[in-house]
């Protein structure tokens, strides 16, 4: 039923991929003790892993950028 009232809104192809991925995540869910579903649970941890690795690159970046400074500064301090 859900299905065809979405296929006014999707389309029929797209609202039956729709619905199936839903049965698979809500079957996932149900199973899992915490009622979320394991594929949601594990893009999550790669979404942060990846937040945690632009994170310190941007650190890295602009520490690097810092020392490139400081030299350039104390390198034409010395020459005044």
């Amino acid at each position: 039923m859900m299905q065809i009232n979405l296929t006014g809104f999707l389309g029929g192809s797209k609202a039956r991929l729709f619905i199936g991925e839903l049965w698979n995540l809500l079957a996932s869910a149900q199973a899992s003790p915490d009622g979320i579903p394991a594929e949601l649970v594990e893009l999550k941890k790669k979404e942060l892993q990846k937040a945690k690795v632009n994170y310190f690159n941007l650190l890295f970046f602009c520490s690097e950028e810092n020392q490139n400074r400081s030299l350039l500064f104390s390198s034409k301090g010395s020459k005044f």
